[in-house]
């Protein structure tokens, strides 16, 4: 056959005609250009079938395992119109240079696939599953083994271990006059045997004046000191108005309000600006990891700090995260 000068059937060339497109058979199934690009999109059309999407779902926590983070795939029949990503596929793998060629040759296989799904056949689709086609005329899928997805790589579900069901021991209830004579002998000791009522006896002795436990006197409400409340008020104005402690006695109160704790030179003069604020018991805590804190005042109790710290906290939203630190 010659077309121009150029001998087509001489040179084994293929004819193509400007005006006739060939579809020529894929290499590989059409399934496995799906799968390959579901690694690479969420969702792959195939027109005039649906189209298969990506669902990631999260960890569950089953009672005989523990499934991980895991990706699946769902198939929607209403996706049908192409977005190109599997002709452009085929085109790029198969060596097809004509994008109508590539369209043909996914129809082709389209309607091959739809004729088996009407005589009711079982579509399957490799490891990406299996379509069918119920009653109804709906096509319902399968998901098979998904592990080529990407988010499914190195995970697996982990199995709780059983434990073994041992073999239940049967006792056997015969009779014996043993038994019976030993549950005579025990009823017989409980009947004889004096009882002490309130007695408790720590070891052996003939003593009976140290049979009886000893009572426990519990010290009444009168007895234990009160300890003495006062008001935030109370105490806002008495830490205001409390004089300038010395050296000693700041050393010696081990319950301080922290109200700042930062570097040293900031420190001191953080602690300057409170004296001169009217806080005269304020001084500086040195501490190991750098940062010093700053105390406005020290106590010789617990109680005390604390009554501090919430009239402080009270009074004065500066201070609205001052704490008591407790040597």
């Amino acid at each position: 056959m010659r077309f121009g000068n150029v001998n087509l059937c001489k040179h084994n060339l293929p004819f193509r005609s400007p005006f006739i497109t060939f579809a020529l058979p894929m290499q590989k199934g059409l399934e496995y250009y799906i799968v390959k690009l579901l690694t690479q999109h969420d969702c792959v059309i195939i027109p005039d079938l649906g189209g298969f999407v990506v669902q990631h779902e999260s960890a569950q926590l089953l009672p005989d395992c523990i499934v991980p983070p895991h990706a699946t795939v769902g198939f929607n029949p209403l996706l049908t119109h192409t977005d190109g990503h599997l002709a452009a596929l085929l085109m790029r793998s198969e060596g097809i240079a004509n994008y109508r060629e590539a369209s043909a040759l996914i129809q082709r296989q389209v309607s091959e696939w739809k004729d088996m799904l009407r005589q009711g056949k079982v579509l399957s689709l490799g490891e990406l599953g299996s379509l069918r086609q119920n009653a109804t005329a709906q096509l319902l899928f399968t998901p098979g083994n998904l592990d080529f997805l990407p988010a499914n790589f190195g995970l697996s579900p982990v199995y709780r271990k059983q434990p073994a069901q041992q073999p239940a021991t049967v006792i056997s209830m015969r009779p014996s006059y043993l038994r019976y004579a030993a549950c005579l002998a025990f009823m017989l000791v409980c009947m004889l045997l004096p009882y002490e009522g309130e007695r408790y006896v720590d070891t052996a002795t003939l003593d009976p004046s140290i049979w009886v436990r000893p009572a426990v006197v519990e010290p009444t409400l009168s007895e234990q000191p009160a300890e003495e409340v006062f008001t935030i008020e109370e105490v806002a104005q008495q830490l205001i108005n409390t004089p300038a402690q010395s050296v000693e006695t700041v050393l010696a109160c081990k319950h301080h309000l922290i109200v700042a704790s930062i570097d040293q030179s900031s420190a001191d003069t953080y602690c300057a600006q409170l004296q001169s604020e009217g806080h005269l018991g304020a001084h500086v805590i040195p501490y190991k990891n750098g940062y010093h804190r700053v105390a406005i005042h020290s106590y010789a109790t617990r109680t005390e700090a604390l009554q501090a710290m919430e009239a402080l906290r009270a009074t004065e939203p500066r201070f609205a995260k001052a704490w008591v630190f407790c040597e």
